[in-house]
């Protein structure tokens, strides 16, 4: 296990490297242009405005611009925390590998309020890299892609995808009085690759309806709940698609507290496998289960007491399982063995005995490519896993993983209130970005990361939010908290939540600052974090979007049903003045809503993705119908 970590962590290091070098030598090799750099752009009392349009560069000249940039930004810093308020580079070219110069220039220096790239030969490679900077910032208000051919669905699915139930969008600013308010993000998007049909078919798609997020189109957004103290909504999009498009509002019930539209509540898919259990009080620990497959990636759940250690006797297990005298039920066998097994049981074991005669998987079958596995989890935690099929589908799914192409958005619950434990920067601070170097070095014989006051280590940042805040009837203080991984480090939200002040609940490993135990509160005996959402890019580029519910661990909801709330820290757009439960629809069961009655009255709050699943998002236009990398009907891979 610590030589696969050590390995995993190299090839992050080299690749972070790679892209160093790569700025650098491209700096050097930049020809020399008759371009005054100084006209790019104003710097004022800390903020830059770039307005480059119509200057007609190419790739060759943006490396020299941005060397310019990089010596007048260092010659600068020690005036102001510089940002950007406009960056105007529209009617000139920008590849991917201008477009990922740029936001590698970006990236950790300077944030961006709005972005012009209209006419700009933008596609979708370098749309997805720019909306990956936006995701890891969290304040562009304006983002102008219009003209731009080359931008397919594709890019544009990704943009809706990657900062939909973000924790840091809508950005929070102040408005012209002076008040804060949250702001959806202004998108820009006329002329481009795709019919506006088609964006209207995905906007009233279940899959959008997945992403819990609203949208207007050609109309502005005033939240009911802004003030002195306002609550985050979910409209996060104001689309601008041309004056030939209709106004609209698609307005998602975030929270399901008043649902007008009951489509979304539907069965739950069928799955692409059958398990080969069903559940029995004998059992320790659920049957992974398969919730999306095709050709090249199978995404598996994990429910809690897995390890994904990658044990040595994996290859033994791999030989029983060719053996010519092995049959179905003698795996069969294996795998109730590895549910009955106490303490916690390896997944690579139940991959191999579930899967080891599938032909299409047996490329990466073997302990150096972790038996398909792309990712891990800790052994406490549930939520789902990314599995290749195929040794170059593991390597693409690597890369992706690497190059931080994955959203896995996590639930977790903490000890302690934002405003009244918190440390430092972070008190009352109920959303923002956790960036504090892991020092891996004590793992090996502490089982456990550290977060040092010198910053030794590698560079970690977790993005979260606070969903809501409860209290126990003993009078101790518990937080509910949304977070999103921005680099996928060995505990890195379970170090990051004991940093700031708020270990979570049930985890006895990072319990520094832990308040005394709760008499009044039966914790569960893992740490209260579930990952909640996970979005990757299948062969095609698309993204598919899993959710899964934490109404579906029952040990995480019993904690919450005996918690009192006390305040929620979001709101939806369609939210009325007090919580109430949607009515029934007609003919059918009342959906799940977010707030339930426990047994002594009192109100829980669940994250709005519970009451979906579990769930596939994946959205195909009819151009793709008859792709041969769909192993299963259509039917299978549409949002259900």
């Amino acid at each position: 296990q610590a030589q696969a970590a050590r390995q995993a962590e190299a090839m992050a290091a080299m690749e972070r490297e790679r892209a160093g070098q790569r700025l650098l030598q491209a700096f050097a090799a930049a020809p020399s242009a008759s371009y005054n750099w100084r006209e790019s752009s104003t710097w004022q009392n800390g903020v830059i405005r770039i307005h480059m349009a119509h200057w007609e560069l190419k790739e060759e000249h943006w490396t020299q611009w941005l060397h310019w940039m990089q010596n007048e930004w260092t010659r600068r810093s020690a005036e102001y925390t510089w940002a950007i308020s406009t960056m105007d580079l529209s009617y000139n070219v920008l590849t991917p590998p201008a477009i990922e110069k740029i936001c590698d220039f970006l990236d950790g220096k300077l944030v961006c309020h709005s972005f012009n790239f209209s006419n700009t030969s933008l596609c979708d490679q370098g749309l997805i890299r720019l909306v990956l900077h936006l995701a890891s910032t969290g304040v562009t208000e304006h983002l102008n892609i219009s003209d731009n051919k080359e931008i397919t669905f594709t890019g544009v699915s990704w943009l809706f995808t990657i900062l939909s139930w973000h924790p840091l969008y809508p950005s929070l600013a102040n408005n012209k009085q002076g008040r804060p308010v949250y702001s959806p993000l202004k998108v820009k998007m006329e002329n481009l690759g795709f019919e506006t049909s088609e964006l209207n078919t995905y906007l009233d798609s279940n899959e959008f309806k997945l992403l819990c997020t609203s949208v207007t189109v050609g109309s502005s957004f005033k939240s009911q709940f802004d003030g002195p103290n306002p609550k985050k909504h979910n409209v996060v999009f104001q689309l601008d698609i041309g004056n030939a498009s209709e106004s609209r509002r698609i307005l998602n019930p975030y929270s399901m507290v008043k649902c007008s539209d009951q489509s979304m509540v539907m069965q739950t898919p069928r799955p692409f496998r059958h398990n080969w259990f069903a559940r029995k009080p004998t059992h320790q620990r659920l049957e992974p289960q398969v919730v999306f497959e095709d050709y090249d990636l199978m995404v598996i759940t994990k429910p809690p007491w897995w390890h994904c250690t990658n044990c040595d006797h994996g290859p033994e297990v791999l030989r029983q399982v060719h053996d010519e005298l092995d049959s179905p039920n003698h795996r069969k066998e294996l795998v109730e063995k590895l549910l009955l097994k106490p303490g916690t049981a390896a997944l690579h074991d139940y991959i191999i005995l579930r899967f080891g005669r599938d032909p299409l998987l047996a490329g990466v079958l073997n302990k150096e490519m972790l038996w398909g596995l792309i990712h891990r989890l800790d052994a406490g935690t549930s939520g789902c896993l990314l599995v290749a099929k195929n040794q170059e589908a593991w390597e693409m799914a690597k890369k992706d993983c690497y190059t931080q192409r994955f959203v896995r958005d996590y639930v977790a619950l903490v000890h302690g209130s934002v405003r009244l434990h918190c440390r430092g920067e972070y008190r009352e601070q109920h959303r923002g970005l956790i960036s504090a170097a892991i020092d891996r070095t004590p793992y090996n014989w502490k089982r456990r990361v550290e977060v040092t006051p010198s910053g030794k280590g590698e560079a970690s940042q977790t993005q979260y939010e606070c969903l809501a805040e409860y209290q126990s009837a003993s009078g101790f203080y518990y937080t509910l908290l949304h977070l999103r991984l921005l680099t996928g480090r060995t505990h890195q939200i379970r170090v990051h939540c004991e940093h700031i002040g708020l270990p979570l609940v049930g985890d006895h490993e990072y319990a520094r600052g832990r308040p005394p135990f709760d008499p009044k509160v039966k914790y569960c005996q893992r740490p209260f974090l579930h990952k909640l959402r996970f979005v990757f890019p299948n062969r095609r580029g698309d993204p598919v979007s899993i959710l899964l519910p934490l109404e579906d661990q029952p040990d995480l909801h019993a904690v919450l049903s005996q918690l009192q709330l006390v305040e929620v820290f979001d709101c939806p757009a369609t939210a009325p003045a007090a919580p109430a439960a949607p009515a029934a629809p007609a003919g059918g069961a009342a959906p799940r809503s977010i707030w339930h009655q426990s047994s002594s009255q009192r109100q829980v709050f669940i994250p709005s993705a519970q009451i979906f699943g579990p769930w596939v998002a994946y959205y195909t236009s009819s151009s793709r119908v008859h792709h041969p990398s769909l192993r299963c009907p259509l039917s299978n891979f549409n949002a259900w």
